[in-house]
């Protein structure tokens, strides 16, 4: 099934509109956010975090053998009235390395306009307690000491007076902090537990803002898409629902799932497949978000979860998991999978090395352990296709090759090309690919 260019189009839309959307809600400001940074950081950390302007924060791309990421938020100063920008952009290489950090802030009344590479650790949990003095001074020093005095005029007096570690820590959108950097109000007062009272204009002006720029982005969105797609402004206005309420969750959900799925419907090893009987399967099939993708380094586990709806609405549950031990990237092709089906028995795929199946004692019969879940598929291509003249008859390889593309564990497709093996044919029909050993008993 060759990938129509309308529905390619049409695909890519509907991902760009869910990633508009979801990377307005991103900052969600809340009590709950408020109150949790105040139990763990202290006060002043709750002050500055209350006035975050909703944003578009995040946005991720990828450069040759890299990824970059930048994030951006926005501070309303309430005395000045100005705002604080800040963006942090860095490059991460395919081993999940950080290559270097550019640094930009800019404040209007201040006419601060500020970018510089800086090649440091990235604050985290875990990295903004290894940062030096040196470290930090080449963030902060000297552009960044007119924003910190502003930063200390907004606040008041505090004990102590902001620090350079603080300031970077803000930057970083607020990862762990160790008590000695924490900051406090001199008043006593100030330093209260927040309440809902206190906080209820601010979160009013906050969803206001953000109700404002969910619906400033679908606008322009749909202005700059030419020929978008059918139902677009029926889907436009369902997520702009989804943004105000935060249910960032879902749309991120939602992303994925219209990435992996229309990956698999348009699946180049998936071409013969009708239609009609590939949209059945993807609609009986809900993907569970794993740990990783089977693209990331080899010294990771990969568990990824599946259901499947069967004929009769009965759920079959999938689990399955690639490894790697580190020591080479071949070990990516050991795989398992166990099929959980409703009357509480199960069919297993062991751990298998699909990098050496030139007909050993232990993977006779791999596929073969599929038949089961081969003829609960078949029920339900049957049931779908009823009113056609011809319907499928799948194997399982095609049963086993669908899974693997649902659950994205694609390192492993490149074995179907090492046998030439077509995907939609019978194992009967595959044996001239030396699958005897493979395949039987």
């Amino acid at each position: 099934m060759n990938t129509n260019p309308k529905i390619q189009r049409s695909k890519d839309q509907l991902l760009s509109l869910l990633e508009h959307v979801e990377q307005c809600c991103i900052d969600d400001l809340s009590y709950n956010n408020v109150l949790n940074v105040w139990k763990s950081y202290g006060p002043v950390a709750a002050k500055v975090l209350s006035w975050i302007k909703p944003s578009r924060s995040v946005k991720r791309m990828r450069v040759e053998a890299c990824s970059a990421k930048n994030d951006y938020q926005t501070f309303l100063l309430p005395v000045c009235g100005q705002e604080l920008s800040i963006s942090t952009t860095f490059l991460v290489d395919c081993n999940g390395n950080y290559i270097t950090d550019i640094f930009k802030i800019s404040c209007e009344s201040l006419k601060i306009k500020n970018a510089q590479f800086v090649d440091v650790i990235i604050p985290s949990d875990n990295g903004m307690n290894q940062w030096n003095e040196f470290m930090i001074d080449r963030v902060v020093k000297p552009a960044m000491k007119p924003v910190i005095e502003l930063l200390q005029k907004e606040l008041g007096d505090t004990v102590p007076p902001i620090t350079d570690k603080f300031f970077v820590w803000m930057c970083f959108r607020f990862p762990r902090l160790k008590e000695e950097h924490r900051i406090y109000f001199k008043d006593e007062a100030k330093n209260a537990m927040p309440s809902v009272e206190s906080l209820q204009p601010i979160l009013e002006l906050y969803r206001k803002n953000k109700a404002q720029l969910i619906k400033k982005h679908i606008e322009q969105w749909l202005q700059n898409e030419k020929d978008v797609f059918h139902f677009a402004n029926h889907i436009a206005s369902a997520l702009e629902f989804f943004a105000q309420k935060s249910q960032t969750a879902i749309l991120r959900q939602l992303r994925e799932d219209v990435e992996r799925f229309s990956n698999v419907v348009s699946d180049y090893g998936l071409g013969k497949t009708p239609k009609k009987m590939m949209l059945d399967l993807v609609n009986r099939t809900t993907i569970f978000i794993g740990n990783l993708t089977a693209e990331a380094v080899a010294n990771n586990h990969v568990n990824n979860k599946t259901q499947f709806r069967m004929k009769g609405g009965s759920v079959m549950k999938i689990d399955g998991g690639m490894h790697g031990d580190g020591a080479s990237f071949l070990t990516w092709y050991e795989l398992y999978m166990n099929f959980s089906l409703p009357d509480g028995s199960k069919v297993e795929l062991p751990k298998t090395n699909f990098m050496d199946l030139s007909g050993s004692i232990e993977h006779k019969g791999f596929i073969k352990r599929l038949s089961l879940i081969t003829e609960i598929l078949q029920e339900c291509i049957d049931e779908s296709m009823k009113d056609e003249e011809n319907i499928p008859k799948i194997g399982n390889i095609f049963t086993f090759y669908y899974f693997l593309q649902v659950m994205q564990f694609s390192k492993i497709k490149s074995f179907f090309q090492f046998y030439l093996l077509d995907p939609f044919e019978s194992e009967e029909s595959a044996s001239d690919t030396d699958l005897s050993d493979f395949d039987s008993d």
